[in-house]
């Protein structure tokens, strides 16, 4: 069943391998999925106004590019030098875990922090598990460097981070390393700032 709409609100029809109908235009399911991940215009505007802080606080020369896309939730792309953000992931994830403001804003701006941090530690190579591990642990420590030098708590970012990463896996450790690492690098922006 197909129906008109505007923007996302369109009711997709699949109409072949790959192609869907969006308000009477024919989209691929990639296109349609990354709009749906994009966020409206305004979700938009408030991801890059927190980036923008992020990259003041953090001392990020050569900025990444900002895109928004239906990526697991969020990503540091080093071949392309880009961040890549799933909004409605984020939505979701702070509905979840945070019923205040300041959560929400220490979750963002942490997790924002923690992708561009990636882009300062791109000298770790991360071709072994234990790689992996210490470039998601480097870019922890920035992200708790980058909340104490914003004046945020850490705390919110720690619990979040627990949770969503409690077993750890080939890329990630185990969540109780990761809160670690986002602490020492909140003391760490606390001396500094």
């Amino acid at each position: 069943m197909s129906r008109r709409g505007t923007g996302m609100e369109a009711v997709a029809k699949i109409v072949g391998a790959g192609l869907v109908v969006v308000g009477g235009a024919v989209v691929t399911k990639r296109w349609y999925a990354d709009q749906a991940a994009s966020g409206t215009p305004k979700e938009q505007k408030v991801v890059r106004s927190f980036y923008e802080r992020v990259v003041l606080v953090l001392g990020v020369r050569r900025v990444p590019r900002l895109y928004f896309a239906a990526v697991a939730n969020a990503e540091y792309r080093s071949d392309q030098h880009v961040v890549v953000i799933n909004v409605s992931w984020f939505k979701q994830m702070l509905d979840f875990y945070c019923n205040d403001d300041v959560c929400v804003q220490s979750v963002l701006l942490g997790i924002l922090a923690h992708e561009l941090g990636h882009a300062l530690t791109t000298n770790i190579d991360r071709s072994t598990a234990a790689g992996r591990w210490r470039s998601e642990l480097a870019a922890d420590w920035h992200a708790g460097r980058a909340l104490a030098s914003l004046g945020l708590p850490c705390d919110d970012l720690e619990h979040v981070i627990a949770h969503l990463s409690s077993h750890g896996s080939d890329t990630h450790p185990p969540g109780h390393q990761r809160a670690e690492a986002i602490r020492q690098g909140y003391w760490r922006g606390l001396l500094t700032a």
